[in-house]
């Protein structure tokens, strides 16, 4: 009996030992599961934010650049008189400077005429119905939804921004994109290729569906359409939806557990939307699961090395995720979030860096010349360069295309442009062809970062390194270039000088100074060289070497070259009602307007104008103009010609002159570079150069002119070789209109 209730005794207390090894199991794996179901949606709503805030930026970034450049275009036509013909020629043109396939300009009353990027014109063309165009009848800056292109297959977005003249709504600038661009964003594979991405509205209707179909049905206009999402979930998302917030949020189809991150786009109430099956990111969470359930048959040891194996596969996971994130797929480094992140932290703990920017100069040709394979190969090779360079303490990334960030150790100039110069050498041995040699060169752009107190501004250093890494493409003294100072006010300068250039246009704030020519048989003036200076409402004049780059890239040199033609007509009107005849005022031409399509009509118009004889005017031309395209520089001389103007080829000399042009082009003067006579080379042998160089002008009967005389012996040598005319400081200095007619008269 003892031992019948010593067993009883035994199996009770084995199974309340066994039921309390299982419960104590069961509990725990429940809240083991409960807490991984609570991580893995944490960590999936996290990286989800992540990525899709960096494609919603790609995308904002696209929209914001189109609205900029219809703002800017906005601005010029509404600062300046144009009809609607003017204003289609300007659309037309920026057609192929941009990405889009039509542009427009209607009027307040919603009719107005479109032009596509093949130049063909759509007339009295009704869009006062859109809402775009609505919205910007009204004031603002707008971008339409998805809609059907009524002019040729497809779909589109449209863009619309207000243009005003004198503070009175003119019309509506338009211009339209294929809905493709976007797509093409939304459809890049992310998490190897597993996630979807689409735009929707706050109603849940497509705007843009990516190329990744979830969902197969092609006519399907809104996530709510189908069994997709379920009644329940569109009961629980459209409130959500209205708020305008970021929200997370998960469903089911088709037997698959999916995560759903909405990010708003805060432009017409639309949504990113990235949709990705769990099992995506944890597809190991299900055999965790059933590693879990195996422990109720396990001893609790057991349960320690599931614990150990689960916190590894979450570990993995994560790194998958932070990989995807942060580092660039095709080169392995930093990309730009994770550098900053990185770089940060660094400069906390350490003073004394210098942030890199690097970029491979004309990459592009590489890709079109070599292929994107060897492009790619580049990069990689740049990347490897850049990882053998960077110390311990040191980090770099690939930003975007062929640009690179370095953060290195050190401020000294010396010491840096060394290492910049031993890594662009080994980036230079990178062999893109067997046979066809290339040689690679880089640009770098450094900022040198101050002793850093308190919060770090990165993106300010950033943006320097950056404005360094502008300056350093094109510079012929180096590749390399600090920020500093200097180029912190050259750039303050260029931007005011570009915030007040049109308004001192309109306020002729820009003055005609003339510079005497000399005939060298009679010694009388006869002519003069009109040259510009820009002279500030309180006196300050600033001169051509500062403000005439800017606007040479800028293209606004093209509004100031016609500017100053119009100047020498009044000036030349006036010496025609003193009974002076026979002057000419030499005016110079910019490279840019040789390539408008209006030119001759232009300054045929500012003639007609004045009612000035065009022979009284000639228009001078460098000779890097004439370098660049020959054959349509003899045409345009000639319709010159036709029209009475005389051209003269400024600066001869002080490029790669060719004696061929002469041949080539029928001008009719030839004006010395000053070079000739301010260079420290021998002087035998110059005014052998010299002397020839007018001997042959004189018999292809091209009148010669020489610059730069700034004393006597200059202008008895020039007229001692039978120069036609001198000018330079030694007969007069540039002078402004007034004090010239004094001159000309004896009385200054």
């Amino acid at each position: 009996m003892r031992t019948e209730k010593n067993l009883k005794r035994q199996i009770s207390i084995a199974v309340v030992t066994a039921a309390g090894i299982f419960t104590a199991l069961a509990i725990t794996a429940v809240m083991v599961f409960a807490t991984l179901s609570r991580a893995q949606k944490n960590e999936a709503e996290i990286y989800l934010n992540e990525v899709t805030q960096q494609y919603k930026s790609t995308i904002v970034m696209q929209m914001e650049g189109y609205l900029h450049v219809l703002e800017s275009l906005s601005t010029i036509i509404g600062e300046n008189d144009m009809d609607e013909d003017e204003i289609m020629d300007i659309l037309e043109t920026e057609n192929y400077q941009n990405d889009f396939i039509r542009m427009g300009f209607i009027g307040p009353d919603g009719t107005g005429e479109l032009v596509d990027m093949d130049g063909i014109r759509y007339k009295e063309v009704s869009l006062g119905e859109e809402g775009f165009i609505q919205e910007a009848l009204n004031g603002n800056s707008a971008v339409s939804d998805t809609m059907p292109d009524r002019f040729a297959e497809g779909y589109i977005n449209c863009y619309g921004v207000p243009v005003y003249r004198n503070g009175e709504l003119k019309g509506v600038l338009t211009a339209t994109s294929r809905s493709e661009t976007f797509g093409t964003i939304i459809s890049r594979p992310i998490f190897n290729g597993n996630a979807f991405l689409h735009i929707i509205d706050g109603d849940g209707d497509f705007v843009i569906r990516s190329s990744h179909k979830l969902i197969e049905n092609g006519d399907i206009r809104n996530i709510f359409d189908t069994d997709l999402l379920g009644a329940g979930l569109e009961n629980e998302l459209l409130p959500l939806l209205a708020r305008g917030e970021n929200f997370f949020s998960a469903f089911s189809y088709n037997n698959t557990k999916y995560w759903m991150y909405f990010a708003p786009i805060e432009r017409n109430g639309w949504y990113l939307l990235c949709m990705i099956p769990q099992e995506a990111l944890n597809g190991n969470f299900n055999r965790m699961t059933q590693v879990t359930i195996a422990v109720f048959a396990v001893i609790i040891l057991l349960l320690v090395i599931v614990f150990g194996y689960i916190y590894t596969l979450i570990r993995n996971n994560r790194n998958a995720m932070r990989r995807l994130a942060y580092f660039d797929p095709l080169t392995g480094l930093y990309n730009k979030t994770r550098f900053t992140e990185e770089a940060i932290s660094l400069m906390k703990q350490k003073s004394g860096y210098s942030l890199v920017l690097l970029d491979i100069a004309n990459f592009k040709f590489v890709n079109e010349l070599f292929g994107y394979a060897k492009g790619d190969n580049l990069l990689k090779h740049v990347a490897q360069v850049l990882l053998e360079t960077i110390g311990g303490a040191e980090i770099c990334c690939r930003d975007n295309s062929d640009k690179f960030a370095l953060l290195l150790i050190g401020g000294e100039k010396r010491k840096l442009t060394e290492r910049m110069t031993a890594l662009m050498e080994k980036i230079s041995l990178c062999q893109l062809d067997p046979v066809q040699e290339y040689h690679i060169l880089c640009n770098c752009g450094v900022k040198i970062t101050e002793t850093c107190a308190g919060r770090i501004d990165f993106d300010v250093f950033w943006d320097n390194a950056n404005l360094a890494l502008k300056n350093a493409k094109g510079n012929q003294e180096s590749s390399i270039v600090y920020y500093g100072n200097s180029l912190h006010e050259k750039e303050l300068k260029r931007n005011e000088i570009e915030r007040i250039m049109y308004t001192a246009l309109e306020n002729r704030e820009f003055c005609m100074y003339l510079q005497p020519k000399v005939n060298l048989k009679t010694g009388k003036i006869c002519g003069a060289e009109a040259l510009v200076r820009w002279v500030r409402p309180q006196g300050d004049i600033i001169y051509p070497d500062d403000f005439i780059p800017v606007f040479e890239q800028n293209g606004f040199i093209t509004n100031l070259d016609m500017y100053m033609l119009e100047e020498a007509c009044i000036y030349l009107n006036r010496l025609l009602e003193t009974g002076s005849s026979g002057f000419c005022i030499s005016v110079n031409q910019s490279r840019i307007l040789f390539y408008k399509q209006d030119y001759l009509h232009q300054i045929e118009k500012i003639i007609r104008k004045h009612h000035i004889d065009p022979s009284h005017i000639i228009l001078e031309v460098t000779e890097g103009i004439t370098m660049e395209n020959l054959e349509e520089m003899k045409k345009l001389v000639r319709e010159l010609h036709k029209i009475g103007f005389a051209v003269s080829m400024d600066d001869f000399g002080s490029g790669y002159s060719s004696l061929n042009i002469l041949k080539e082009l029928d001008i009719d003067e030839l004006k010395l570079d000053k070079a000739f006579l301010a260079g420290t080379g021998e002087q035998e042998k110059r005014d052998i150069i010299m002397k020839n160089i007018i001997n042959l002008a004189g018999e292809l009967h091209i009148k010669t002119v020489t610059e730069g005389v700034e004393n006597a012996s200059q202008a008895e040598f020039i007229r001692s070789i039978h120069c036609d005319i001198g000018q330079g400081y030694y007969y007069a200095k540039p002078m402004p209109e007034e004090e010239f007619g004094r001159f000309m008269t004896g009385k200054a």
